[in-house]
């Protein structure tokens, strides 16, 4: 982590007149104009320090998500405004993505393009790895402390998918067992395993969304759980025909166990 300590000193040489004039005197004698080294004047902030859209040095743009921050008081807290700064816009991506997502899922749903902002809103916004952000500089400057906080991308999206890992399987674990009940015919078994399915599959919803929000890239995983869902989905809808054209349930039991089935289907 980079530091820049900066003071300014100010006054002035002998000889030097209001405005940084020099005497008749010094000059009949020759010596050096000093006066712009004691000018009084105010350093240059860099853009970094000042505009979220600057690159610093140490966080490309192609590889990192950087933001700054600054502060009055000191420079802890221009380190945690440049933290939340950051964790905010990336909070805000991903909140846009979901918006995507939704879209796209009612899209699917009812063949025309709406978004249901109640399901956004269920969507968790939050950075699940703020620890990763870093602060590669900071400086005080003009009696102003600065700081620049960075995320580096590649870093985040492994840790994301390290998350994603574990979340899938469960994911393959409760489709397992769902495909299970469905050919032994136990549709009880089936609507417990889809309904397991489908929580861990909007868990999953979630973070590869986040994946999405943070890398800018889609998730090879993608592929995998719209393909288990396509399945269960299939199963479901045979389960659920088969018993339709199949002997009529008798007990209370069995027409529970379907209409549990065609709920999980809807």
């Amino acid at each position: 982590m980079a530091c820049l300590a900066v003071s300014v000193t100010v006054g002035c040489d002998e000889g030097e007149q209001p405005g940084g004039e020099q005497s008749a005197e010094l000059l009949q004698e020759g010596r050096p104009d000093l006066s712009n080294r004691f000018r009084r004047r105010a350093v240059e902030v860099p853009e970094y320090f000042l505009n979220p859209e600057a690159v610093h040095p140490s966080c490309a743009r192609t590889a990192s998500v950087s933001s700054p921050g600054t502060s009055k008081l000191g420079a802890r807290e221009a380190r945690e405004n440049a933290t939340t700064s950051l964790t905010q816009s990336i909070q805000t991506t991903i909140r846009v993505e979901a918006r995507r997502v939704v879209s796209r899922q009612v899209t699917n749903q009812t063949g025309r393009e709406s978004v249901d902002y109640s399901q956004v809103a269920s969507f968790e916004s939050a950075f699940s790895h703020g620890e990763l952000i870093r602060i590669v500089e900071e400086a005080e400057l003009n009696k102003t402390f600065y700081a620049v906080a960075c995320l580096d991308i590649r870093e985040a999206g492994e840790a994301i998918e390290r998350d994603l890992a574990s979340t899938m399987r469960s994911i393959r674990a409760a489709a397992e067992r769902a495909q299970f009940a469905k050919t032994a015919n136990d549709r009880s078994a089936f609507a417990t395993s889809h309904q397991l399915f489908r929580r861990r599959v909007e868990d999953a919803t979630r973070l590869l969304t986040e994946y999405r929000a943070v890398t800018r890239t889609t998730s090879e995983l993608e592929e995998e759980v719209s393909r288990l869902e396509e399945d269960l989905l299939l199963a479901a809808t045979e389960l659920v025909r088969e018993t339709s054209v199949g002997v009529s349930m008798a007990s209370t039991g069995d027409r529970d166990s379907e209409r549990q089935v065609r709920n999980h289907v809807q």
